[in-house]
């Protein structure tokens, strides 16, 4: 930590007013890269992330190249409102730096000690998404972020090498997988029907949304992954979000069936279902979608919320011996998601009376 402030001072991020003061506070928060917190209360607060590069290959590069195309006139817009402030990029150490927004907590925090779940944040969200799916991407995007299209989407034939690294209890969910034919036969039209039309976070999820005050604002943050791909995948993936709140409130009842074991959660679904609900009208009228339009991708967007609910069951149990009785209820209403779209979004989604 000892080497950011020298670092941002060289670069004229911080002044030596600031650092002499004592103004500046630095904290370690590093996960896969090196990340470090600056605080400060005399300016913009900042956030430095740097990568390690894998056969010449970056994450965080590849991220600083997702911030120019959302504030950048590359894209044909204003810069993006729901992403950090692009500070700068350092090639030569791989070090991103953008603004940090202290006053701001993720949607899962934001979410917690509630007896109900904030529905300006769900609304804040599904504009901020709309907007992100309304940018006319440059037709050199696809080619260098490539499309998006989701590693889950081929659950059902894995390489060798995520084989490799899957514990015993995902092995076992793949081959229950690999057991239903339906549940096969929608992972391969799913991934037919896949569409690169749109600059899509890819990583759409509550602990990459952070909520301001009121819960009115909502930022995107970690855009490694961002792509060109389909607007359906950011949708369904919070949708997706908000199911797993109910679905991981099951307890581990041992032999109970899953299908009873859903009547059991300590969250129920009618709690959420007005949050859901709220997203999804935001998103509709902020992309001003025709009736059919709407209909349309609703009913793709509940299909890639039941795709996302059978990475998270996959996801969950990497850690684990076995199974857990929220592994399997998240693989088979992911499974009835994809499969019945239609009756899905009525009944578990939005229902009828809340769209």
């Amino acid at each position: 930590m000892t080497e950011v402030i020298p670092y941002l001072r060289d670069r004229k991020l911080l002044g030596a007013a600031s650092v002499v003061s004592g103004d500046v506070r630095v904290f370690d928060a590093s996960r896969r890269n090196r990340n470090f917190k600056v605080l400060r209360s005399d300016g913009p607060s900042l956030f430095v992330k740097q990568g390690t590069l894998r056969a010449g290959f970056s994450a965080v590069r590849r991220e600083a190249e997702v911030y120019g195309l959302l504030n950048g006139p590359e894209v044909g817009h204003p810069p993006y409102p729901h992403a950090p402030r692009f500070v700068g990029y350092d090639p030569d150490q791989d070090v991103l730096v953008i603004e940090l927004l202290a006053d701001t907590v993720d949607l899962r925090r934001h979410d917690t000690g509630r007896r109900t779940v904030p529905l300006r944040a769900a609304a804040a969200l599904g504009a901020a998404l709309a907007g992100l799916h309304a940018l006319v991407p440059p037709s050199t995007a696809a080619a260098r972020l490539g499309d998006g299209e989701p590693g889950v989407l081929t659950a059902h034939r894995p390489g060798l090498a995520l084989l490799r690294d899957f514990s015993a209890a995902s092995i076992e969910l793949v081959r229950l997988i690999q057991s239903h034919a339906e549940v096969v036969a929608q992972l391969e039209d799913l991934r037919a029907g896949w569409r690169a039309d749109a600059l899509i976070h890819h990583d759409a999820r509550w602990d990459n949304v952070l909520v301001g005050r009121g819960g009115r604002a909502t930022t995107l943050i970690d855009w490694e992954t961002a792509a060109v791909g389909d607007p359906a995948w950011d949708v369904g993936g919070v949708l997706a979000d908000y199911l797993s709140q109910w679905l991981l409130s099951i307890p581990s009842t041992g032999s109970t069936p899953p299908e009873q074991a859903l009547h059991l959660a300590r969250r129920p679904l009618t709690t959420l279902q007005p949050a859901m609900a709220a997203l999804w009208r935001a998103y509709r009228e902020s992309a001003r979608l025709s009736t059919a339009a709407g209909e349309e991708l609703l009913r793709r967007t509940t299909r890639f919320a039941g795709l996302k609910l059978v990475q998270s069951a996959i996801e969950q149990v990497q850690n684990t011996p076995r199974w857990t009785v929220a592994s399997l209820c998240q693989l088979q209403v992911g499974s009835n998601l994809m499969a019945r779209p239609d009756e899905g979004s009525r009944l578990i989604l939005i229902p009828e009376a809340l769209a």
